[in-house]
């Protein structure tokens, strides 16, 4: 009986584990899409040059410090009762304060006014937060099955240019990529508030720079695919590196 309640149960893990997997498909989820431009701010007619992931308002708890009444000394007892509970009520609370607002973006721009030369920043205003921002490949929405684990990094709005033999790599990793139609991308942001994750898809980019962009959701609830490891190749950052911004 012992071993037909185990095959059992095991079989009910199972149908469940594979509904799961079904409720995890990308393909189900909405697309949205938007347009980013490489134009100047003050062309007002222009699409925007930063997409807004997510907003949040952080909270701060502060401990508040109980001041009790002066301390006094008298040779005479005194006749006054203390409540025990009034002088005792002010201690072990707490006050919660608003920390402001966090707008997590990807900026898109270049490096240099070449037409090729265009990139994807993963920014935080004011600075803050965890988040990373990867490139996963020349990919059709058809071929999107997972979201793939990302190990967050503080965001930054560095960017630097490393030598390494003749060639140049632009980083921080994580944090900046490379715009290139037909590739997938994912990006995560996480904070004391929120944990936001998408993937997007640049469709095309206009002969003007216009990058157009089909993006979906990721349920934070949903679980993560983790990629094959691979080697990473180090570079000497000793050869020499800049920092500069995207405009």
């Amino acid at each position: 009986m012992r071993t037909k309640a185990a095959v059992i149960l095991i079989t009910l893990l199972l149908i469940v584990s594979v509904n799961a997997q079904k409720n995890q498909e990308i393909s189900d989820l909405k697309t949205q899409t938007i347009t980013l431009s490489r134009k100047a701010r003050k062309d007002k007619t222009a699409p925007p040059r930063s997409w807004i992931l997510v907003e949040t308002g952080g909270r701060q708890i502060k401990p508040v410090q109980f001041k009790g009444p002066p301390s006094t000394i008298d040779d005479l007892p005194s006749t006054d009762v203390i409540e025990a509970s009034a002088s005792a009520r002010n201690v072990g609370q707490v006050q919660v304060t608003s920390t402001g607002k966090r707008s997590y973006s990807i900026r898109y721009g270049g490096l240099s006014m070449a037409a090729d030369d265009l990139w994807l920043q993963v920014m935080a205003t004011p600075p803050g937060g965890m988040g990373l921002l990867t490139d996963m490949g020349q990919m059709k929405w058809e071929e999107v099955h997972r979201m793939p684990v990302l190990v967050l990094k503080p965001i930054t709005s560095r960017i630097s240019i490393t030598m390494n033999k003749g060639v140049s790599a632009v980083g921080p990793e994580g944090s900046i990529v490379r715009a290139v139609a037909g590739h997938v991308y994912a990006a995560q942001i996480k904070d004391d508030r929120t944990v936001y994750r998408v993937i997007f898809r640049i469709d095309s980019i206009d002969s003007n720079g216009d990058c157009n962009i089909s993006w979906k959701r990721i349920p934070s609830k949903w679980a993560a695919w983790v990629p094959p490891t691979q080697p990473n190749e180090s570079l000497d950052a000793s050869r020499g590196s800049a920092f500069l911004k995207i405009y």
